[in-house]
Formats: C-alpha cells, sequence, structure tokens
C-alpha cells in the first residue's frame, strides 16, 4: 500500500504543479526534483538484483520522459503536452501497481 503512496504524491504533485503554476522557478523545480526522488522509492518493492517486469520498465520510462519534459515546459512545450504525458504514466502506473505479488524487499 505504501508504493501506491510513492508513485500517486509524485504524479499528483506534478499534476497540480503544471495546471496552477504558470511559470516555473527553482522552488517548484525542486519540488519537482523531489518528486521524482520520491517515484523512485517506488522500486523498492523489489529485491535488490531482481529483474524488473516490463510494465515497471515502461512506468519508469514513462516518468523520466515526464519529468524530462517537465523541465522543458517553459521554453520549449506546451502545459498540454505534460498533462498528456503525465496521463500515460497515470495509466501505466495503475498497470504496475495492479501486477500480481510482488517480491519483498530485502
Amino acid at each position: 500500500m505504501k508504493y501506491a503512496f510513492f508513485c500517486s504524491i509524485p504524479l499528483i504533485i506534478y499534476i497540480l504543479i503544471n495546471n496552477l503554476v504558470a511559470h516555473l522557478s527553482w522552488p517548484y523545480f525542486l519540488l519537482v526534483l523531489l518528486s521524482f526522488l520520491l517515484f523512485q522509492m517506488a522500486r523498492l518493492r523489489f529485491s535488490r538484483g531482481a529483474v524488473l517486469p516490463p510494465i515497471t520498465k515502461l512506468n519508469n520510462g514513462a516518468f523520466y520522459a515526464t519529468t524530462v519534459a517537465f523541465a522543458l515546459r517553459d521554453q520549449f512545450l506546451n502545459p498540454l503536452v505534460i498533462n498528456l504525458l503525465i496521463g500515460i504514466t497515470v495509466c501505466l502506473t495503475i498497470a504496475d501497481l495492479r501486477q500480481t505479488k510482488k517480491e519483498p524487499s530485502l
């Protein structure tokens, strides 16, 4: 259950910042970085050295792409594109969390 929080809280922060902040400044970038690190903590549910399932790899890749696009939002991208990437990441996160029983971490 706690891993769902590691995935959902960063996505909620991304959605709020993307839709409520017009121009990003350093405190928002810091919040995005901390959210990214929190999302990476969801990988703790797998034991060290275990092979990650393909949906988990896709989910992490989508979140990486969303984070990079978020960093480039003000200069090159429209917030609608970021919302689309966040939507894709949310769908992959739900699919990742609905997987069968995961191995406990050591």
